[in-house]
């Protein structure tokens, strides 16, 4: 299977250019319906930007852990910086 073409953010620039930048929607009704909680463990299986997964983090603590999926290779490069 081929590999996908990277995601960008809508401005055809991939995750881990400079120029990339992601502005994730709807933060404040995802991380109300999740309802995180210190030491919880969350998926994202859309990482993409990775926006939702650092707020996810935030609320988590260091006892938490997030597993983070995509099939995008430049997305999950990106979500690692």
């Amino acid at each position: 299977m081929p590999e996908k073409a990277p995601a960008s953010a809508g401005n055809g620039v991939p995750p881990g250019n400079p120029d990339y930048h992601h502005v994730p929607v709807m933060m404040d009704e995802v991380l109300s319906y999740l309802d995180c909680r210190p030491g919880g463990t969350y998926v994202d299986c859309t990482l993409g930007g990775s926006g939702h997964a650092r707020a996810v983090l935030e609320q988590i603590g260091p006892g938490g852990r997030l597993i983070g999926i995509d099939r995008d290779t430049a997305a999950l490069r990106n979500a690692e910086t």
